[in-house]
């Protein structure tokens, strides 16, 4: 793999769902990256601003740009979904359309994967907020780590206790693992983990960067569940909580401990809001 990796063709999924305003953010932080060997897929899910418009634009500006129309609004997932369809090259990231990259995240991440011979890389994020505010938040584990097979069980633990490692924007995943999958559609949120947990599962050996190359912007529209009520989060968290717990059977994870945390994750995401619902108030 180290022979060709400065060739090895990564393929973005960009889904787009009115991002007409961050849109083009996104899109300059692709082209300003410094490994050139990508091919990005946008794809509109029926969009009712300008974000057609922009992406036809970046298209006409670089042929490393594709446009696709969903037919009728589908969601992230399947949004998502169809991406993957279309995909092709070595690896494939996953950009949301209000997020963006830093110049550096492909040439990092490819070169781990190679080093490495991973099948995904994660790096580190910084959220990003509409006043210009940000915060670094760290990788799942400090500095730089890689897992093979046998040592699985405590990012496993992790995926299954928190929330550091269930996000696919911050992965760079080889092409081939990512074959026969898809993200859960008919959820309100929580396809990203349930996705993360299929992908781990499949994975001989993953690794961790500690830079923050991910730039993820905190605003009430994008396309997260952020604005979704307790109600559609518990229910969509106790859905993946049960393909999880499904997941394990069969595996050498299959342990009564793994399977109680799969269960249990949806009543620990309701506790850790509470608690800080808690403190918050105190610090008002």
């Amino acid at each position: 793999m180290a022979g060709k990796l400065g060739q090895a063709q990564v393929w973005v999924i960009v889904p787009v769902y009115n991002g007409e305003d961050t849109l083009p953010k996104c899109l300059d932080s692709l082209l300003a990256q410094t490994y050139p060997h990508w091919t990005a897929c946008l794809i509109d899910d029926c969009s009712t601003d300008g974000s057609r418009q922009v992406m036809e634009a970046y298209a006409a500006r670089d042929p490393r740009f594709c446009c696709l129309e969903n037919p009728k609004n589908t969601g992230p997932a399947g949004t998502r979904n169809r991406g993957l369809a279309a995909a092709s090259g070595e690896y494939v990231a996953f950009l949301d359309s209000d997020d963006w990259w830093s110049a550096d995240f492909l040439a990092r991440m490819v070169e781990a994967a190679g080093r490495f011979g991973a099948d995904f890389v994660q790096c580190a994020w910084t959220l990003e907020w509409p006043d210009g505010s940000s915060l670094v938040q760290a990788n799942t584990y400090p500095g730089q780590r890689v897992f093979d097979r046998a040592g699985f069980g405590e990012p496993l633990k992790q995926m299954l206790r928190g929330i550091s490692m269930n996000h696919v924007a911050r992965k760079l995943v080889r092409r081939p693992l990512l074959e026969e999958l898809s993200f859960p559609e008919g959820l309100s949120t929580a396809e990203d983990l349930a996705m993360c947990f299929s992908l781990l599962l499949r994975a001989r050996r993953i690794a961790f960067i500690p830079q923050p190359l991910y730039h993820y912007y905190r605003h009430g529209g994008g396309l997260t569940g952020s604005a979704l009520g307790f109600r559609q989060k518990w229910e969509a968290n106790r859905a993946v909580s049960r393909m999880m717990a499904g997941q394990l059977r069969g595996t050498e994870f299959d342990t009564a401990y793994f399977r109680f945390l799969a269960w249990a994750r949806p009543w620990r995401l309701v506790f850790s809001k509470a608690v800080r619902l808690v403190r918050d108030k105190r610090n008002q």
